[in-house]
């Protein structure tokens, strides 16, 4: 499936932009750790406050994995057709 196939309003661009910013993110992280860990680490605060974000994000993630269909959608399977796969598929009824 093609970047933004299954979401048209998103670009190839603001796909490969996210994959980056993705990537970059646990350095991001471990860069701050080390700036404040010069000063005792950072406060016991930010870092419940960090897991429950990080706890949130999951659970949004799972929930809109669950849901990326629209109310109402009919699943369709994939199947055979003509010796090919067609892949699983959301039709409005």
């Amino acid at each position: 499936m093609k970047p933004g196939a299954r979401f048209p309003c998103y670009s190839r661009a603001m796909v490969r932009v996210l994959q980056v910013l993705l990537f970059l993110a646990p350095f991001a992280a471990y860069a701050f750790w080390l700036t404040t860990s010069r000063d005792g680490g950072p406060r016991w605060s930010l870092v419940i406050a960090a897991g429950m974000a990080l706890a949130l994000l999951i659970a949004g993630l799972f929930w809109f994995a669950a849901t990326d269909r629209l109310p109402g959608d009919q699943y369709v399977p994939p199947h055979l057709r003509d010796g090919r796969v067609v892949p699983a598929d959301a039709l409005p009824r």
